[in-house]
Formats: C-alpha cells, sequence, structure tokens
C-alpha cells in the first residue's frame, strides 16, 4: 500500500509521532515548574511567556468547567523540530504576577493533575516529548476555582538549541 493511501499517510504519522517521542525523550528527560514561592500557600511563580517566540498555541474550548477538557493545539506552521513535553500548566494572575497553580499531563499519557504550593514545589513529569505539529488534550482540574487562566506549554528546538513557555487565555466557569 503507498504512503499516498490514507492507511498509508496514517502509519506514516504514526511512525514519525514514535519517532519524533524516542528523540524527545533522549533530548528532553524529566522536568519539573518553578520553585519560588509567592506570597501565600498556593502555586509558585510561574515562567515567564515568551513573547517573541516563532510559534504560538490555541485551545479549544476558550471556556471549560472544572473537571472538562481542552485541547491545545498550534497555532503556527513550522517545518522547525519543536518538541513539547505531555505538561501543560494552569497560571494565574496573583497581586500581578503570574503564579502557576496547577500542572496536568495530556489524556493520551495519563491525565494526571498537580496542585502547586509551598508543601507541593516540585513535579516530576515523565520526559516524553511531543511534535508541536499535534494537538493534546488535556484535563481541566476538577477542583480549579472558575476565573481567567493562562494555560502554557514548554517547548524545545535542537538547533539551534532554544526553549520557549508559550501561554494562551483559558476561562474556566461554573
Amino acid at each position: 500500500m503507498g504512503a499516498s493511501s490514507p492507511k498509508g499517510a496514517a502509519g506514516a504519522r504514526r511512525l514519525h509521532r514514535l519517532i519524533t517521542s524516542v528523540w524527545a525523550l533522549a533530548l528532553i528527560g524529566g522536568c519539573s515548574a518553578a520553585t519560588t514561592q509567592p506570597a501565600g500557600n498556593d502555586g509558585v511563580t510561574a515562567s515567564s511567556e515568551s513573547l517573541n517566540a516563532v510559534i504560538g498555541i490555541r485551545v479549544n474550548p476558550t471556556e471549560v468547567r472544572p473537571g472538562g477538557t481542552l485541547t491545545v493545539s498550534p497555532q503556527a506552521d513550522t517545518t522547525e523540530a519543536w518538541i513539547g513535553g505531555v505538561a501543560a500548566y494552569f497560571d494565574a494572575q496573583v497581586s500581578g504576577e503570574w503564579v502557576t497553580l496547577w500542572g496536568v499531563i495530556a489524556d493520551e499519557w495519563g491525565s494526571e493533575v498537580h496542585r502547586f504550593s509551598s508543601s507541593q514545589p516540585t513535579w516530576e513529569v515523565l520526559g516524553v516529548g511531543v511534535a508541536y505539529s499535534m494537538s493534546v488534550v488535556l484535563p481541566v482540574p476538577p477542583r480549579i476555582v472558575p476565573g481567567n487562566y493562562r494555560i502554557c506549554r514548554t517547548y524545545s528546538s535542537p538547533e539551534p538549541t532554544r526553549s520557549v513557555y508559550l501561554c494562551t487565555p483559558v476561562r474556566v466557569v461554573q
């Protein structure tokens, strides 16, 4: 069966995804969130958003309910080999600064939810890479407080070696 057939194309995408994941596993390894503690007991100081990045992300839907799911997708076409991990972060503004309150793992890799606090300032995440061109379905933390957040993911590129923290707004409603 040729690569131009639907089954051939799907098989090629799966193979590309597998190769990309294995390559990124070797490249990225485990990661953790920032460990600086803001005032109060909730969250950790968020990474700074990469405002001049050549790539971006979007979320669908833009309004979600606690316990639901959302999909983060690429916002730009690129031929560069950008790789993101399986984790994403729900950041909120607290006293004018961004604070990471929740970390979530994509549904395909276990749908885990982590609450950041002074007693849980870090979170070790499985080092699986996801190609930038792939959308990921993420759980919305069931105990998240309704309000305005940004959902963020980190992406890395091997040549030249660089990393970006990309965010897009999301509203959690009752």
